[in-house]
């Protein structure tokens, strides 16, 4: 079987609704940083299956957590049986929480699922109908998920409504001109409570706020620290929760184990999903006891929390914090947008890098005086890169946010050849290496 085979069998046989295609790249062996395809072509994996596998791939320690608990005890439904594995994880995640309060933690199967706990349990705990989420924001692919969320691929079944207010998200590049970051953060508060809030909707209905430090899917934008503790100070005087959804940006991708602790801020609830699991479907919501335990039975699945993937789970927090991989991908991090920041100086295509940790968007442009998303180039560069042996995806409003955020064992070495690959893939797409037909099948997030 090759290449051409597999992908004809895919789109014979598996449902056009579960796809989000850029290439018709397939992957039948991974090992550490790398995918192998059917024909043994080796790609570097730069998206590391979209932030799930922060530890690459074939991470002997895990996978042998895995088998042994697989071998012992394949199954036990925590939603109606105690668990031992469940309550080693869940005390793991309430202890690198900061917070001097009682967690606790539920289980799903997707960051889609445990945002959908955030829209279905805050207003029943709180009395507050409403949930404010920003502009640009991917929360997830369930119908209160998708209400929560800006994002514009999101917007078919969901449209906003008064229980789903949005608000403008940070963007320092595309609306921060003349001001320095902290001026801009200031202004951006300065909207929410002295316009949005006196003007358009009242607090007192907002049961929390929902952010994440980094945008991701909105196009790697991070956050200031200045705005993440003025939200923080806003959700205290009206009586609001703060929650931080870590899905993607979550276990060590931004150089700490979450996004949100450079700014030194205290969520009362944080998302936890995809890297977690360490390949299998796991998903987390902690947070302060009361949210956790407003309701019984009202938010669970069947195989929610299996021993196996919180097995798996612990043994992949225990490699995270035992071999310093958050610094790893901190100090990678800068490298990688060192060497983008280079090819920025070289490329008139490129606007913006920005990021944090291993969590980098190299946003692509027209040209410097206008702006104008590139959004066809991206594509384009993206097709190209996967010629040349490399996986990545691009995202944003726009769909020109090249992203990277491989495994956090990246090194060096890795890191240039992606410069390198990428600096080929915008310079043969922009010289025609790409033609239009290429593409008919793979939409990605149009």
């Amino acid at each position: 079987m090759n290449n051409n085979v597999l992908y004809e069998l895919d789109s014979r046989y598996i449902s056009d609704v579960l796809k989000l295609r850029f290439t018709p790249a397939n992957a039948v062996m991974a090992e550490d940083v790398y995918l192998y395809d059917i024909e043994e072509k080796k790609y570097l994996d730069m998206s590391a299956g979209w932030a799930v596998m922060n530890l690459g791939y074939s991470n002997k320690t895990v996978a042998e957590a895995i088998k042994k608990q697989i071998e012992t005890l394949s199954f036990a439904g925590v939603i109606s049986c105690v668990s031992k594995e469940s309550i080693e994880l869940a005390q793991k995640i309430c202890g690198l929480l900061p917070g001097d309060f009682e967690k606790k933690v539920w289980y799903g199967h997707s960051g889609s699922d445990a945002n959908e706990f955030v829209a279905k349990m805050i207003p029943y705990a709180t009395g507050r109908p409403a949930i404010l989420t920003f502009e640009g924001s991917y929360h997830g692919q369930t119908l209160g998920a998708y209400a929560m969320s800006g994002h514009p691929s999101l917007t078919a079944f969901a449209k906003d409504s008064s229980a789903n207010p949005k608000l403008p998200y940070p963007d320092y590049y595309r609306d921060g001109a003349g001001m320095t970051p902290e001026e801009y953060d200031i202004k951006c508060l300065d909207y929410i409570e002295n316009g949005f809030f006196k003007d358009k909707f009242d607090p007192y209905k907002v049961g929390a706020i929902v952010v994440e430090a980094v945008q991701s899917d909105g196009g790697d934008i991070p956050a200031g620290n200045t705005f993440l503790r003025g939200l923080e100070k806003i959700c205290r005087k009206y009586g609001m929760y703060l929650i931080f959804d870590e899905v993607k940006i979550g276990m060590g991708r931004t150089g700490d184990m979450f996004g949100f602790e450079e700014s030194g801020v205290i969520p009362d609830v944080v998302i936890i999903g995809k890297s977690i699991g360490a390949g299998l479907p796991l998903s987390i919501v902690a947070g302060r006891s009361e949210i956790m335990d407003c309701a019984t039975g009202l938010h669970l699945f069947t195989t929610s929390g299996s021993p196996v993937v919180c097995a798996g789970a612990s043994a992949m927090i225990d490699e995270l914090t035992g071999n310093n991989i958050p610094e790893n991908a901190r100090n990678m991090g800068t490298c990688l947008k060192t060497e983008l920041n280079r090819l920025k100086e070289r490329c008139s295509y490129i606007g913006d890098v920005r990021g944090r940790g291993l969590l980098i968007g190299t946003e692509l442009i027209n040209n410097p005086k206008d702006r104008i998303p590139a959004t066809e180039l991206a594509a384009k560069v993206v097709y190209r890169a996967y010629e040349l042996g490399m996986i990545c995806y691009y995202t944003g409003p726009a769909s020109n946010v090249i992203e990277f955020t491989p495994p956090l064992i990246l090194n060096e070495k890795q890191a240039y050849d992606a410069v390198s690959i990428l600096e080929q893939a915008i310079n043969d797409a922009v010289m025609g290496k790409v033609p239009d037909d290429k593409l008919k099948n793979f939409s990605g997030w149009a």
